[in-house]
């Protein structure tokens, strides 16, 4: 041993190459470890090389010890357990475990300046070191290592002993960390920088250089932004030349001495040496809504046309075939190109388009596609029974997977049309759910495959034939999705198991637009269990959402009221926005938007090592590493790595340089309620303020109680609905509260009543007996109609159309049915001498049959209403009591449900007078009046018609929206969005009336359809509006068309606006973008808005779901005050009109360019020529892996598009897409076939 002072204890042990004068501090130790004069072997057979420098510890009082160390001397856990040393520091019995677990080692020294202590350096043992002499299992000594990691002193300051008491200790944890919101990583993630020389693949190398440096790739006619080209080269590098990470478990520290370690703070794992893996094959690509995301897709596609997926290393041996004889020298260069995956069919491609002809070298290059042979298990097999298993052949496939929801197929078939050159790819479209899909073979020709994802989903069938036999025979206990290879002893199972044409095929790459929903947040759904036995290399989630709380800067500042401050910015307001949401606290947001990318990570992009879980190889869960904790602590560093590993995303300062959109402007329309609009609100205050009072606020009885919440939800949807308008109380209705309310006025007169609450119960009274007095709200509510007023109406025909008769005024008020009737009678009778003739005996018809229909509608819902006398505080439906289930009923169909004017089935509607029936669809929901600019018109100038115009309507905002349409459409293009049927059903009737050709997107119709009318729209001139239900513009549709967008109802929810509102401010849009937001003043409508503008992210997300999850503004509800009617209103009819500031002219002469008998005139369908044909994409010229008589067959099949376009029979021709139809397949049947399915629209 060395010589040391004669008070040390004989077993300590110094070091060699530290100073021995204890006034000089010693110099740090040498990265290369720490040499000892001896070994004691009962230390262990580890070198004490290899223990890292950790920390130290400040000892003090070391003047009442015994023993002063001059030099650096081993920590003797003997002495220590015999109080030898100073008196114990917080840290020194955790050291101590570690050091009896030979864990680690710890030396000490005394120093007398500045002030006299002791310093204990400690050594730590990696755990990838020594672990053939080691266990490193037991909790107890990683608990030890947690905490010592928490709170050594790491600085190399008092490593070298020149600390000093006042010094704070610079510890490893925790360490310094940004306490980001999602929302803020999101947005501040790097923008793609990519980098083509890390690209060692020689094919993809070129064409990342060729994006980057010509931002052009062959066969795309769209030029390319500078901010596109980076995405896509970031795909195809992230695709080629996955970038190897540090394990993002892992942070990496940096000891006293300089050395590097990582460290798992989860755990206590300790590294020495770097643990890496491979960022997925693909990613999320990110880019904000409507930049061009698809656009990238098809531009990735294109670019890596030909290229072919890598053979898995666990297949790649043995690949070489043998010949029976020896090959041609055709045959040896095609199975070399196929061997080494040359990617041949561009080139062939220039070739043929020369005109050169290389059929035979197509035919060898198709018979020579790479392939490898995946083992089957060996099953136990029976006695009696010899199965023998042959492995399974994969091909190689260069093929794109792109699934897709339903209503975008049309969309991604008209990006293609648009940005692709024709015969640039070829594509195949697979939508029918029943017909089978076509063999690997067929797949194997086309550049992409389209598939929708309910289609994709069906593929799960094929797999569990087989299954259902396997766990009948009480096989293995594999789990379904793992598959089971195993026959059980007395059952044989055939080892054949059919399976999808699309296993048997390793594909390039799959898409999923929207594929926010693909995986689903519980157990795997079936469109992860169909992933999940293909064969695919590269992977992609196209989502500008990928969780509801990621949205881009620009879509959250999208809801936002424009400023009229000029030196408010745009980026100025976004910047302001980020820096207030930077550090929100919104835990239950955050945590469900990282659940649900931890299930794309795990389960789509299959992202290591938090996928190994399914393997079983070093398991990494994704809620312990990068879900927050249950106290609301962020892990914000382990996030941003692993955001940045999968998402492709610019930085809107980024987009802005390459890219300015046309400006947004957001405004909110301020509106004064008509007299209609002040009584329907009124309405659905009487009910809650009735039950209210009646029910004293307590119990059930009471609405706002948690057991109403359903009933409660629904009442308050409608009452926000009818700002608009709102038909569904009754007459019954109202008596029936009012009987109540006057019943408990008569039984609570004492002076214990609250005179406030009494106050307003007679209110209420009053409102309620004013609804019942008008008579044009009593009409309104039993025939369903919304009302118009019309001036200059013939007067002998006057009275018989008339919804309430009003003398003395030049209005008469009218339903929107009954003149849109009274318009078809003139228009058939244009060319009588006298078209007015017999329009009074028409009304009379329409009127009775208005209330004939009315009258079948209210038996039909009769049984419904529930009358509780004595018990309901509310009765006719409108209350809810404890002790009454049906009463609960009765309020849900009765009050929140009633929406007559609008049918189930719009084709069965009992609102339509059988006289002269308006033609509909077979959806009811496509503008009937088709028609151009009026012609001149051809009335006699005596006739009253000339002078007939629509004045002004029941509801403020109808009238106003009527003016704008008509002022705009000619000139632009129009979204209304709205939130109800019954909404929607108004809004058209009023565009009819008008004659204002337009188009509803709503749930009820189906998909083609759907697609029809994104189609219609922007590219047909004839339709410039559309109706839009709000939550069925959410993601994906394309309309940049449009410049001009209504909300017909202030929304709630900003996110949901904003991803509206970016239907039509994206990429592609031309104009500026103009939003209004109609308002009703001094409403509920009013303050919503103005407490929306209040509330923070964090309260938003609490109260997504409903405005009363919000308990400021259930406040608002519960207090709200009912509209004052002025005098003037109830007197005077022209008080009771929201006028138009430009009446319309009702009776004109129109020039009818479509036929209005079939309701697919003007729409634009995708058909196919043959009934029974398949719905392929066919390319203009041969396919590269097609030959002659590959062509033949497929012709013989699918036919050639024509070339030419043509308003009402859709014929177009673009990149090889098929969309021509005659007449006889696409008005006379009304129905598309695909894959042998009909499939009616």
């Amino acid at each position: 041993m060395d010589s040391r002072q004669a008070s040390s204890p004989p077993s300590v042990v110094a070091y060699q190459d530290e100073p021995t004068s204890a006034e000089t501090p010693p110099s740090d130790v040498p990265t290369s470890g720490i040499t000892f004069h001896t070994w004691d072997q009962r230390h262990g057979l580890v070198p004490p090389e290899r223990y890292m420098a950790l920390g130290s510890l400040n000892l003090s009082d070391t003047k009442k010890v015994k023993h002063v160390y001059e030099s650096w001397t081993d920590f003797d856990l003997d002495e220590s357990s015999q109080n030898d040393h100073p008196p114990k520091h917080p840290l020194l019995e955790l050291v101590e475990i570690l050091i009896r677990a030979r864990w680690a080692r710890a030396t000490i020294r005394t120093y007398r300046k500045p002030c006299y202590r002791n310093t204990v350096r400690v050594y730590i043992l990696p755990d990838d070191v020594g672990r053939q002499y080691l266990t490193r299992h037991d909790k107890k000594n990683r608990k030890a290592l947690i905490a010592l990691l928490r709170g050594i002193d790491r600085s190399a300051k008092s490593w070298s002993g020149l600390a000093d008491e006042q010094q704070k200790a610079e510890k490893y944890l925790p360490r310094a960390r940004d306490d980001d919101s999602l929302f803020y990583i999101f947005n501040t993630l790097k923008s793609p920088s990519p980098n083509s020389a890390k690209i060692t693949d020689k094919y993809a190398n070129r064409t990342a250089n060729d994006i980057l440096q010509k931002g052009k790739i062959p066969g795309l006619r769209t030029g390319l932004y500078p901010y596109q080209s980076r995405s896509i080269a970031t795909m195809i590098q992230r695709e080629v030349q996955p970038v190897r990470r540090l394990d993002p478990r892992l942070e990496t520290f940096t000891s006293p001495v300089n050395q590097i370690f990582y460290y798992d703070p989860q755990i206590g794992l300790l590294l020495s040496e770097k643990r890496e893996y491979d960022e997925p094959r693909g990613g999320i690509l990110a880019e904000t809504m409507g930049f061009g995301k698809t656009l990238i897709c098809l531009s990735v596609i294109l670019a890596t046309k030909g290229h072919w997926p890598q053979v898995p290393p666990e297949y790649s041996v043995g690949l070489d075939a043998v010949r029976p004889s020896t090959a041609s020298l055709l045959q040896t260069c095609a199975a070399t190109t196929g061997k080494l995956r040359i990617p041949w069919a561009p080139v062939f491609d220039k070739l043929s388009a020369d005109g050169d002809s290389y059929e035979n070298c197509i035919r060898a290059l198709v018979e020579n596609v790479g392939s490898y042979v995946v083992p089957s298990l060996e099953p136990r097999r029976n006695v009696r029974t010899k199965i023998a298993h042959k492995g399974e052949r994969i091909s190689l496939c260069s093929a794109t997977l792109v699934i897709v929801p339903p209503n975008l197929v049309a969309q991604w078939r008209d990006e293609i049309n648009a940005h692709l050159e024709e015969s640039a790819v070829s594509v195949l479209v697979l939508d029918s759910l029943n017909a089978p899909i076509p063999s690997a073979a067929e797949l194997a020709r086309y550049d992409i495959i389209l598939i929708t994802k309910a289609r994709f989903e069906r593929e799960i069938s094929t797999g569990e034939i087989a299954l259902s036999v396997r766990q009948d025979s009480k096989c293995c206990t594999a789990q379904i999705n793992e598959g089971c290879n195993c026959v059980s002893d007395d059952v044989h199972v055939s080892p054949t198991v059919p399976q999808s044409p699309l296993e048997k095929l390793h594909f390039l790459r799959i898409i999923v637009d929207e594929g926010h929903n693909f995986v689903s947040s519980g157990s795997d759904g079936n469109a992860i269990r169909v992933l999940q036995r293909l064969r695919v290399e590269r992977r992609w989630i196209i989502s500008g959402t990928p969780a509801q709380g990621l949205l881009g800067l620009e879509v959250a500042t999208a809801a936002h009221e424009t400023s009229n401050d000029s030196f408010s910015t745009e980026r100025e307001r976004r910047h302001r926005i980020l820096k207030e949401r930077r550090t929100e606290f919104a835990f239950k947001q955050e945590y469900k938007d990282l659940e649900r990318l931890g299930h794309i990570a795990v389960k789509f992009l299959q992202m290591k090592p938090f996928s190994n879980l399914r393997t079983g190889e070093d398991p990494a869960a994704w809620s312990q590493y990068v879900m927050p904790s249950k106290s609301g602590e962020r892990k914000a560093n382990s996030l941003r790595h692993t955001l940045e590993s999968l998402v492709v995303r610019h930085r809107n300062e980024d987009i802005e340089a390459d890219l300015q959109l046309p400006p947004l402007h957001n405004r909110i329309v301020q509106l004064v309620p008509s007299y209609h609009d002040k009584i329907c609100i009124n309405l659905f205050l009487l009910v809650l303020i009735v039950n209210a009072v009646t029910s004293e606020r307590a119990d059930q009885d009471y609405m706002f109680h948690p057991k109403n919440r359903r009933q409660l939800d629904q009442l308050i949807n409608n009452l926000r609905q009818s700002g608009f308008f709102w038909t569904g109380f009754t007459a019954r209705d109202i008596s029936e509260p009012l009987r109540v309310g006057r019943e408990y006025l008569v039984k609570n007169t004492g002076p214990t009543a609250a005179r406030g609450d009494l106050a307003l119960l007679e209110e209420a009274l009053n409102v309620g007996k004013e609804a019942l007095d008008s008579g044009s709200w009593r009409m309104f509510s039993e025939i369903h109609e919304i009302g118009l007023y019309v001036a200059g109406f013939p007067d002998d025909a006057r009275d018989t159309w008339a919804l309430h008769p009003m003398e003395q005024s030049e209005v008469m008020l009218i339903g929107a049915t009954q003149l849109r009737l009274a318009q078809q009678y003139v228009n058939t009778h244009l060319y009588a001498s006298d078209p007015a003739a017999g329009l009074p005996a028409a009304g009379i018809v329409a009127m009775e049959a208005a209330r004939r229909n009315a009258s079948a509608s209210g038996a039909e819902t009769s049984d419904t209403i529930v009358v509780n006398t004595k018990t309901s505080p509310i009765q006719g439906g409108m209350a809810l009591h404890s002790s009454t289930k049906e009463t609960t009923k009765g309020f849900d169909k009765q009050v929140t449900s009633r929406i007559r004017a609008t049918p189930k089935t719009p084709e069965k509607s009992n609102l339509q007078p059988p006289i002269e029936p308006v033609p509909s669809g077979p959806n009811g929901l496509k503008s009937v009046l088709k028609s151009s600019v009026p012609t001149p018109i051809s009335f006699p100038i005596s006739s009253p018609l000339l002078k007939t115009q629509l004045r002004g309507t029941a509801s403020a905002k109808l009238s106003y929206l009527l003016d704008r349409i008509a002022s705009l459409h000619t000139m632009e293009k129009i979204l209304v969005f709205y939130e109800g049927d019954y909404i929607a059903f108004y809004i058209s009737q009023a565009l009819d009336v008008i004659n204002v050709p337009h188009l509803m997107y709503a749930r009820h119709i189906n998909t083609i359809r759907r697609n029809a009318y994104i189609t219609t729209f922007n590219t047909s001139s004839h339709f410039r509006v559309m109706l839009m239900e709000l939550h069925q513009a959410a993601h994906g549709l394309h309309v940049a068309s449009a410049s001009r967008v209504f909300f017909v109802n202030p929304v709630w929810q900003p996110n949901i606006e904003a991803q509206a509102i970016k239907r039509a401010h994206r990429i592609g849009q031309t104009r500026p973008v103009y939003v209004e937001t109609l308002v009703l003043k001094d409403t509920l409508e009013n303050k919503m808005m103005e407490r929306r503008k209040a509330m923070t992210t964090h309260e938003h997300q609490q109260a997504q779901k409903s405005l009363i999850d919000d308990s400021t503004m259930s406040d608002i509800i519960k207090n709200a005050h009912f509209l004052k009617i002025s005098q003037y209103e109830r007197d005077h009819t022209l008080g009771q009109v929201a006028m138009l500031n430009i009446p319309q002219q009702v009776f004109l002469q129109r020039e009818r360019i479509f036929d209005t008998d079939d309701p697919d005139a003007g729409l634009i369908f995708p058909e196919f020529d043959d009934a029974n044909s398949s719905a392929r994409v066919k390319p203009r010229q041969r396919s590269a892996f097609a030959t002659k008589a590959d062509d033949e067959a497929s012709n013989s099949v699918v036919m050639d598009p024509m070339k030419k376009r043509k308003v009402g029979r859709h014929f177009e021709s673009s990149g090889g897409i098929l969309m021509s139809a005659t007449k006889k397949n696409r008005c006379m049947s009304n129905k598309i076939t695909r894959f042998g399915t009909d499939e009616t629209r």
